[in-house]
């Protein structure tokens, strides 16, 4: 207890502020489920939530036990019915949300929130017309940087370039692949787009080796 103590000193505990709000009857069942948790601290409840009708229940959870927690409320219904809320919490000084994270199965730092992950690479990964914007710059960056041997060019490209985005929704989420042909279909007609510019360069220059 004392080690546990002296480490609270010199590290804050990584959790994440849940807010609930769902029908009344559910009360009881959800905060049993909140409060059966080890990972799970500050739990409070109000009958606060106006639309729609019902509870505000609000409490602290370690990020290890944040999946868990999230797909009990599920089960209940309660992303139909009303909302599920979490946010980040940078300071917290509370030796009760310490212990609570002492007590969560797992490490912080491994712990993957698969909702957040979801919906990040889901916004990640629309098309818009900025996306598009950024695509056929990065695509015609590269072709420049090929066609004038410069790696440095080649390198800005892979930086402009938004691609990552649907790569890491492939990954949790097929809808991305039609992205991903889009990426494929703007490279050739930006390459195009290049190569009707090219007598902008040198011919002796397209015609050298780029060992670069």
């Amino acid at each position: 207890m004392a080690r546990a103590y002296a480490r609270q000193a010199v590290s804050v505990p990584i959790v994440l502020h849940l807010r609930v709000i769902a029908p009344t009857e559910l009360r009881e069942p959800l905060i049993d489920l909140l409060t059966g948790n080890p990972g799970v601290t500050h739990v409070f409840h109000r009958d606060a939530a106006i639309d729609p009708r019902g509870d505000e229940i609000t409490a602290d959870i370690a990020r290890e036990s944040a999946n868990d927690v999230v797909d009990g409320l599920k089960k209940f219904a309660v992303k139909e019915r009303g909302a599920i809320t979490l946010d980040f919490v940078d300071t917290v000084l509370s030796t009760r949300a310490y212990r609570a994270e002492e007590e969560a199965e797992g490490e912080p730092a491994d712990a993957v929130i698969w909702d957040e992950l979801v919906s990040r690479t889901r916004e990640e990964s629309t098309l818009t017309a900025t996306y598009l914007t950024f695509l056929c710059i990065a695509c015609m960056l590269a072709a420049v940087g090929v066609i004038t041997d410069s790696p440095v060019t080649i390198v800005g490209a892979m930086v402009v370039g938004p691609e990552f985005g649907p790569l890491a929704a492939l990954a949790v989420a097929a809808q991305s692949a039609a992205q991903l042909a889009v990426n494929l279909i703007g490279i050739v007609v930006a390459g195009v787009l290049v190569l009707w510019v090219r007598q902008l360069v040198d011919r002796r220059q397209q015609a050298r080796a780029r060992p670069l």
